[in-house]
């Protein structure tokens, strides 16, 4: 007799001593169903081996099958976070700090030679958001989570120079102040503008990158300025106000295994004196 076994649950009769005797059909039945259950589980059903050839062994097939049922549950739980975050906006690490206007002072020389105390620090004085206690007032803004993180950042001078024979630059850098065993400042972002002679109007740049930060690690915006003369004209250097804004983002959770920071610059990028 074939067996029920996975179709349905085949049901046994009792049977008792005395009374009746057992025949070789009830035991051939039960062999029938025993087979049928361990064609169905297959050979060690408490372990699995991975595609890399290791085999990973449960005590019990029920714990195998707790431990991928858990997979499932925390996938899912993620599943669930994205379609909730698609609906209702992102829990992300998420800041945005302003600057109402920091005094920059034009630098030491005229021939675009900067020297390293010709770049000043700008000033964060608000913040229009932050998520999770990145901003304090002063010149850092402190990475709160280990990842992936977009740094942007924009910035506003007025070009003080339009009647004379004065060009008139401005540089901005986005730097981070590290918590690692490389802590010097790094280099992540740079823009400029440049008004030509005899022109007025504003400069504005902007500056922008993606790179992993970690929780402690410290974004910065530096910014300088000079003035290039047609000699003999005269050069009214003057302190100028920069206005800012920058926005940090975090995109994702860091891969696990994370290049070294020196990987993505090149030197004079991790010059801590440029």
């Amino acid at each position: 007799m074939a067996a029920n076994y996975p179709t349905i649950v085949r049901r046994f009769t009792d049977h008792k001593d005395g009374t009746e005797y057992v025949m070789a059909a009830h035991m051939n039945g039960v062999q029938d169903e025993i087979g049928a259950i361990q064609g169905t589980l297959g050979i060690n059903p408490h372990t699995y081996t991975r595609a890399n050839g290791t085999t990973v062994r449960y005590p019990t097939v029920v714990a195998r099958l707790n431990a991928a049922q858990q997979k499932i549950d925390e996938q899912q739980r993620i599943i669930d976070t994205l379609l909730d975050a698609s609906k209702n906006g992102w829990s992300l690490p998420i800041a945005n700090v302003f600057a109402s206007g920091t005094g920059i002072p034009p630098t030491k020389s005229n021939n675009h030679v900067a020297y390293p105390t010709d770049w000043y620090k700008v000033r964060w004085t608000s913040k229009v958001l932050d998520t999770d206690g990145a901003y304090s007032p002063g010149f850092y803004v402190t990475i709160p989570k280990d990842g992936w993180w977009i740094v942007t950042s924009t910035t506003t001078m007025r070009n003080p120079v339009g009647s004379v024979d004065v060009e008139h630059n401005v540089w901005v850098r986005l730097k981070i102040d590290g918590i690692s065993t490389q802590s010097f400042p790094y280099e992540i972002a740079k823009g400029e503008s440049s008004v030509p002679m005899r022109s007025g109007g504003w400069h504005r740049m902007s500056a922008s990158c993606g790179v992993h930060l970690f929780a402690g690690d410290r974004v910065y915006l530096e910014v300088r300025h000079d003035y290039i003369a047609q000699d003999p004209a005269p050069i009214n250097k003057q302190t100028l106000s920069a206005a800012a804004r920058m926005q940090l983002t975090y995109i994702r959770a860091l891969p696990g295994s994370v290049p070294t920071m020196t990987a993505f610059y090149l030197p004079d990028e991790l010059d801590p004196e440029n």
